[in-house]
Order: structure tokens, then sequence, then C-alpha cells
């Protein structure tokens, strides 16, 4: 009898889904080498295990960035909130992984009953009062025929180890932050010197005219446009030391500063970063970002949320022993006759929930197959941040080179424009002209500058920020 219910069971079980789990599609491309940079003698080429790595901003060679990285890995709220959200997430790898064992119970039991004159009742104990104590330790084990405890261990691991990846990818995030703040506020710094350079040549020049003027030398319009121009060059140094001063707050939140500290920043042509970074990307490298290793741990732990869904429909069987003293008085409760042990052997069937199953069923499903969709799309994302970045340092480059040279050609021929004018064989329009552009020119190669230390930022985090999955680098464990 015995298995032939067995086998009823299994013939019910036999109504659970089945479905097929697609994994994700698409092929990457080997590399960017259609638009990588090339190096000196050539294109570069790179080991995945080379470059980039975990302390990438090192390249700049400037230590108060580096001191300012550390210390906000040290201090970010934000990243200490994530700390504890993975420890969220391992304790509940341990309370899953208490599904897999057997469980024990001691259940003391003390009651105290009257017995009624008439009710139904045993023999001469009408009327009386009784004691009842019992001491028993329940054990018990549920058979994971199903996997359903084996999977759900297997998901919240999973979702675990996202949560560290994420950890991680707020690392890096936190890392670009702070760079990429610290060069605005440098590009911000150099371009207000820039103009307050050029305001105090403004200024010399609005002298010397009005000392033309006072001896009838110069116009009444030339000294109208030197004044003119020292008015525009003055109203643009508001908007610069705005600039400045959000960056700073910014970067001091970053910290876990208030947003009043000023924070010390070297002048942007003081940093040191490499000319050209080099060519032929390895597509492999992005397997090292934490944001792709995440979603392929999210696929792993809603893939098997829907084997625990499945495993619902199947039969719950049970082994159940409850063994201790039992007893009516305290006295006798610890002789031997007190002992009592029960047995019992269980299996729960879901005969009728209401559709509660299938439910749960389809929604996890719809689950996988979103993440299927988020993995792909983060993915393409990837790919299309690093080409973005790699194709913005080249042009930042080439940029950047063409405005230094601008720059000295202005420069020059502002000089000569200068020269000219107070030889009295040129007229001031041909100055100012010369001023203003070489303001422009200045002005755009520290802004192109800072572009590019930034847009490199951009490739390395891109490229995973130096994250390596063979590191072994842990998550940081909050301390209790």
């Amino acid at each position: 009898r015995g298995w032939a219910a067995l086998g009823g069971l299994l013939l019910l079980a036999g109504c659970a889904p089945r479905v097929t789990l697609d994994p994700p599609v698409g092929t990457p491309p080997a590399d960017f080498s259609g638009t990588a940079m090339p190096g000196p003698g050539g294109p570069v080429s790179i080991r995945q295990n080379e470059w980039p790595n975990l302390t990438w901003w090192r390249i700049f060679e400037d230590p108060q960035l580096e001191s300012l990285i550390l210390e906000a890995l040290a201090r970010n709220n934000t990243l200490t909130i994530a700390v504890q959200q993975v420890e969220v997430a391992r304790a509940l790898v341990r309370e899953s992984r208490a599904g897999l064992l057997p469980q024990a119970t001691l259940a003391p039991t003390v009651a105290w009953s009257r017995i009624s004159n008439n009710g139904p009742a045993l023999p001469g104990t009408q009327g009386k009062l009784l004691d009842a104590y019992a001491l028993p330790v329940t054990l018990s084990y549920e058979f994971d025929f199903w996997n359903k405890n084996k999977l759900a261990l297997e998901s919240a691991q999973a979702f675990a180890a996202a949560g560290e990846q994420d950890w991680r990818t707020l690392y890096i995030e936190i890392v670009s932050s702070v760079a990429t703040t610290y060069f605005n506020i440098a590009t911000t710094l150099a371009e207000l010197r820039i103009t307050e350079r050029t305001l105090a040549v403004f200024v010399d020049n609005l002298k010397f005219i009005q000392r033309q003027y006072d001896v009838g030398v110069a116009s009444a319009l030339d000294l109208q446009r030197a004044k003119a121009q020292v008015s525009v060059t003055q109203a643009i140094l508001p908007d610069l030391e705005r600039q400045a001063q959000q960056f700073q707050h910014q970067l001091a939140v970053l910290l876990g500063r208030n947003p009043g500290e000023a924070v010390e920043v070297r002048p942007l042509d003081a940093t040191r970063a490499p000319a050209e970074l080099p060519g032929g990307v390895p597509s492999g490298l992005l397997q090292r970002r934490p944001d792709i290793r995440a979603e392929q741990d999210r696929l792993r732990a809603t893939a098997a949320r829907v084997g625990v869904a499945r495993a619902l429909f199947f039969p719950d069987i049970t082994l159940s022993l409850s063994a201790g003293a039992t007893s009516i008085s305290t006295g006798s409760l610890f002789l031997p006759g007190s002992f009592a042990m029960d047995f019992l052997a269980s299996a729960a069937v879901p005969l009728f929930r209401g559709g509660a199953l299938e439910a749960n069923f389809d929604a996890n499903v719809a689950a996988y197959r979103q993440e299927v969709a988020v993995y792909q799309q983060t993915v393409l994302t990837a790919f299309q941040e690093t080409a973005d970045a790699i194709s913005q340092v080249e042009e930042r480059t080439i940029e950047r080179d063409r405005l230094r040279q601008a720059v000295t050609d202005q420069d020059g021929a502002y000089q000569l424009a200068n020269r000219a004018y107070r030889a009295g064989v040129s007229s001031y329009l041909d100055v100012l002209d010369a001023e203003r552009t070489l303001l422009v020119a200045q002005l755009a190669h520290a802004a192109v500058e800072g572009q590019r230390l930034i847009a490199m930022i951009s490739l390395y985090k891109s490229l995973g920020g130096g994250w390596d999955a063979s590191d072994g680098q842990p998550v940081p464990v909050s301390s209790r």
C-alpha cells in the first residue's frame, strides 16, 4: 500500500509545468581594434592580465589624487551602505543553507487540567485535577528529492555574489567620480588662472591706452574698447569661481566631508598622464566589469528560483522523531518508565491552491527572461561605453595637440599686434582681436586637456576599473 500511495503522489506531481530557459544570445566583437589608438611604435598589444590594474589612477602620478581616492574609499557613506547590503545577502545564504539540515526542537510542556464530571473520561478520573509534564526533543528532516532547498541555496548564493559585484561596481564609480571631480576642479582653476592672467594684461593695456589718450595720441574709441574688454573679462571670473566651488562641494561629499571643507588640488599642468594608451583592447577585458558579472550572477539566481517554483508542485516528504519524558508528576518525570517516543513520516501534496503555484512559477520564468534582457543590455552598454571612451581619448588627444599649437601661434600674433600698436603702425582693433582669440584658445586648451583626462578615467571605468574575478579581492566585512 505504501508504494502505491507513493506512486499516486508522484503521479499528481507530474502535473508540474515545464519550461525551457533560453540563455542570453549575441556575439561580442573580439576587440576594439577598429577604434583603437596607435602607440608610439605602432599598435601596442596588451594582455588581459596587464591592463588596467586596480590602482589605475597612479598613471596620473598625482599623490594628492591618490590620497583623496583612498580617503573616499574609507569614508564614503554610499560605499558603507553597499557593504551592509552584502552582509544582508550573506546572512540570507546562511539562512537558506539551514533548509538542507535536520531541525531539532526542544519543547518543555507543563499542563494542569480538571476533568469534567459529566464528560467522557477514563474511569476514576471524573472531577479530578490532573498534572502533565513533558520534556520532548523533536527531530525533523525534509527530504529534498526535488532539489527545492538546494536550488533555494544556490539562488541565495548567486544573489549574494551579485551583491558583492554591485559593491565592486560602486567602488569603481566612487573612484571614477573622485578622479573626475578632481580634474574638473583642476580644469576650472586652470581656466580661472588663465582668465586672471589675461585680465591683468588687459588692465595693463588699458592703463597704457589711458596714458596715450591723456596726451592725445590714442582715440576715445580705443580707450572705450579697452575698458569694455576689461569689463567683459571681469564678468567671466564669478562664473568660473562658482563652478570651482560647486566641484569642491561635490568632491567633499564624495570624501564623506562637509561640503564647506576645501580640498587641495594640484594644478592641471602638473598632472602626468600617458600621451597615448595601448591599442587593440581585447573584449575579454570587459568580463572584468563587475556590473556584467553581477548580471551573470542574477541570471543564475533567477534560474534557480524557477527550479524552486517548479519544486513546489511536488510533495514535501518529511520524517519526524519525537522522544523524551512524559509524566503526571515532576517526581517521576526522569524515571525510565516515563520515556515516550513518536515517529512520523508525512507527505504534503499540493492539490489545490487556487492557481497560486502556477502564478508563482510564471512570475519566476518572466523574471528570468527579464534578467536575460537586462544582461544582454548591460553587455551592449559596456561595449558602447568602452568604444566611446577610446574614441574620446583619441579625439581629445588630437584636439589638445592642435590647440597647444594654436595657443603658441596666437600668442605670437598677439605679441606682434601689441608691438605694432605701441609703435603706432597698427590699430588697437588688431590688438583686441588678437587678445580675444588668444584667451579663447588658452581656455579651450585647458578645457580639452581636462576632458582628455576625464576620458581616460571613463576608459578605465568601462574596462572594469582593474577588477579581476581571479584576483580574490574580497568585499570588506563590516564590524559587529
